[in-house]
């Protein structure tokens, strides 16, 4: 991170770092969280939106609903325009049992099918993708499936909403 500033930001300049819907797209985010640690002031803490794994999004609608989807239509020689065509066109050129394996698909299912990387997460993916910190606190919130139909479903964002929210603390500072 401290190469995409210039001049790296001075160490404890922040009380809080909030990060919605970013970390989870940098590949080598154990460098990005580092950088985090060292920027945020003693007792400060990172506020970060995840991608979550125990979600209804990726359980269902990315792992079994989109795959089956793309399937069928490439089976069936489908040429869709929009998302779905842009899948199918991945899909021919990777080839479709290449491009449905999930480690994979994931990165195309959660921002289009252009989007280069994506990561989902648990607590214990959070723990060892950001070594420098504790988790203080974690939830889940907003239903988000498609093609699901979803909105019924709202009161389960808690267990399996598509959001993780974790608020860490840097391990040097609760170490003290």
């Amino acid at each position: 991170m401290r190469k995409c500033f210039g001049n790296a930001l001075p160490r404890n300049s922040f009380d809080i770092v909030f990060s919605h819907g970013v970390l989870h797209h940098v590949p080598d985010v154990k460098v990005a969280q580092r950088e985090i640690a060292r920027v945020l002031k003693p007792r400060g803490s990172l506020i970060a939106m995840l991608y979550a794994r125990r979600s209804l999004n990726y359980l269902v609608a990315i792992s079994i609903v989109r795959r089956m989807a793309i399937i069928v239509l490439y089976g069936v020689g489908a040429q869709p325009g929009g998302i779905v065509g842009g899948h199918l066109a991945n899909a021919r050129r990777q080839g479709p049992w290449r491009y449905l394996k999930m480690a994979n698909f994931i990165h195309r299912n959660t921002d289009g099918p252009e989007n280069p990387y994506a990561k989902v997460y648990d607590l214990a993916t959070v723990l060892a993708d950001f070594p420098d910190f504790l988790v203080e606190r974690s939830y889940q919130d907003y239903m988000h499936a498609p093609p699901l139909p979803v909105a019924s479903l709202k009161p389960l964002a808690g267990i399996f909403g598509w959001h993780l929210w974790v608020h860490l603390l840097p391990r040097k500072d609760v170490q003290r």
